[in-house]
């Protein structure tokens, strides 16, 4: 036992080894009638192991047969739609989002491989991509611009709930700036699907409820689409209700409305609701679409036990897209305007009102390959205009 321990790869299988001994094939006995047989056992699978650890491949002969076909999955935000990404993408739909979904969209996304979250509370919470947060993670919804002001200060919130989302999209590395320079750390794309942009038959839908007993938290989305080969109809409603959040020992609260002492977070209570609407009209190879959806949120900041925020955000959205069939495969065009206005209360009182209010525009055309080169070539505009007044202006 001694000799095999000094190898540090065929201690560490040895290890391993003894663990699956034990699990499946527990003995009564004990002592060191116990650890021999487990070490015959371990030194007669790390010699069935040998010619895999030999291997150039490194246990790939070992794990041929194990091999499985995943379900396909196509990341939108992956503008040449090739099977070839040129940027590293993870994404969450279906019931992988459903059991990840959390109140806030960084919250939702904490815990993937290179992303956190800042944290302010369960409701103020946007993602962190490889260290990086602020104005230098770009949040699009549908592939389009979102404006808010969660980007200049991390107590406001994204006005984007993860109960609606059909799917995240989180995309890393140099091909992100094709979103622009804010998006230098990373892209999350959170799809709706408020623009349907394939036909669909009928009418078909999703409900999520939810409830959760650490902030008494009542989470409810009902999505509804319908349609034939021609258009395509959504809409859809959400909403939150959480109380402040279980801790366990009892905790300070300066905070007017609450107890002066309570095993409670003190001000992290929200209330969050939204909706939308939206068509598409499909033609023989294109479709043009457009959404209207509200998005409102009253939540408390947990860096301040007397201050919360009463949000709002509009948003409008326009899309359409043509297949070609000459040098040009498609042309993709979306605009989207957003008025956005948050006001910030000092024990109930109006202090400070931030709005941010502005367009997104942008214009794709995929090409056929010209000496040898498959691309796209395009343009993206963005304005808006951003304000504070009251205490805190700027």
């Amino acid at each position: 036992m001694n000799r095999v321990a000094t190898r540090p790869l065929t201690k560490f299988i040895g290890r391993i080894e003894i663990m699956k001994f034990f699990v499946e094939y527990p003995s009564p006995i004990k002592g060191r009638e116990a650890i021999g047989l487990s070490a015959k056992a371990m030194a007669s699978r790390v010699a069935a192991l040998g010619p895999c650890l030999l291997s150039a491949g490194l246990l790939s002969p070992c794990l041929a047969e194990a091999q499985t076909s995943l379900e396909e999955v196509t990341v939108t935000a992956n503008p040449l739609r090739s099977n070839e990404l040129v940027l590293p993408t993870r994404q969450y739909s279906g019931t992988g989002l459903v059991l990840r979904s959390q109140s806030s969209l960084g919250e939702t996304l904490s815990g993937t491989p290179g992303v956190s979250s800042t944290y302010f509370g369960p409701q103020a919470s946007r993602p962190i991509i490889r260290g990086l947060d602020g104005d230098r993670i770009k949040i699009l919804n549908n592939s389009g611009a979102s404006l808010d002001a969660s980007s200049l200060s991390y107590d406001h919130a994204v006005a984007i709930d993860p109960l609606i989302a059909d799917r995240i999209e989180i995309l890393r590395g140099p091909g992100t700036l094709i979103y622009g320079g804010n998006a230098i750390g990373g892209v999350v794309n959170v799809i709706d699907n408020r623009i349907p942009r394939v036909p669909m038959e009928g009418l078909q839908g999703r409900s999520d409820i939810s409830v959760g007993s650490g902030d008494r938290s009542r989470n409810g989305a009902l999505v509804l689409e319908a349609g034939s080969k021609d258009f395509a109809f959504h809409a859809d409603v959400h909403s939150r209700s959480a109380g402040d959040v279980s801790v366990p020992r009892s905790l300070p609260c300066l905070n007017p409305f609450s107890a002066p002492n309570a095993s409670r977070l003190c001000n992290s209570a929200a209330k969050t609701e939204g909706g939308a609407l939206g068509a598409t009209a499909f033609f023989e190879r294109a479709y043009v679409g457009m959404s209207l959806s509200e998005y409102s949120s009253n939540y408390g900041s947990v860096a301040e036990d007397n201050v919360s925020i009463a949000m709002r955000s509009n948003r409008f959205a326009l899309e359409g897209e043509v297949q070609l069939n000459s040098w040009l495969k498609s042309i993709k065009g979306q605009y989207s305007y957003t008025d956005y206005k948050h006001t910030e209360l000092e024990a109930g009182v109006p202090a400070t009102v931030f709005t941010n209010r502005g367009f997104d525009f942008r214009f794709e055309a995929r090409h056929q390959k010209l000496l040898g080169l498959e691309g796209m070539i395009g343009l993206q505009l963005e304005s808006n205009r951003f304000g504070a007044q009251g205490l805190e202006a700027f």
